[in-house]
């Protein structure tokens, strides 16, 4: 029960998560949010990337982001954009999320928006 809880706070201390639905594209263009593609160029050959996102693979390059940036890390299902998210954190950078269930998860809630239809 102590390491649930201990995990339960720790997790609120690192983990962020934005919803597919809270990010809109338009944000993403106009520079609110600094978008960061995080996934392989295969997936991004396969599904192009969002207009105006960064295009980082390694945890070397997004330590080059600035620290006082609104980010949301992103990568095709989820699961690296929470590592990144959480070593980023762990490094000093508190402005930082991961989409929930990546890509696919925001292609599936804006499939009716101009970006889905890209290929």
């Amino acid at each position: 029960v102590s390491v649930l809880g201990r995990f339960a706070r720790d997790r609120k201390e690192f983990f962020s998560y934005l919803m597919p639905g809270e990010l809109l594209a338009q944000d993403v263009l106009s520079g609110s949010v600094t978008l960061v593609d995080v996934r392989s160029e295969d997936q991004r050959r396969e599904t192009p990337p969002i207009p105006g996102s960064l295009l980082h693979s390694t945890l070397r390059e997004l330590k080059k982001l600035p620290r006082n940036a609104h980010i949301v890390l992103m990568c095709e299902d989820g699961y690296l954009a929470n590592l990144y998210s959480l070593r980023l954190r762990q490094s000093g950078w508190t402005d930082v999320k991961s989409l929930l269930g990546g890509y696919k998860r925001w292609r599936q809630y804006h499939r009716n928006e101009f970006y889905y239809h890209i290929k």
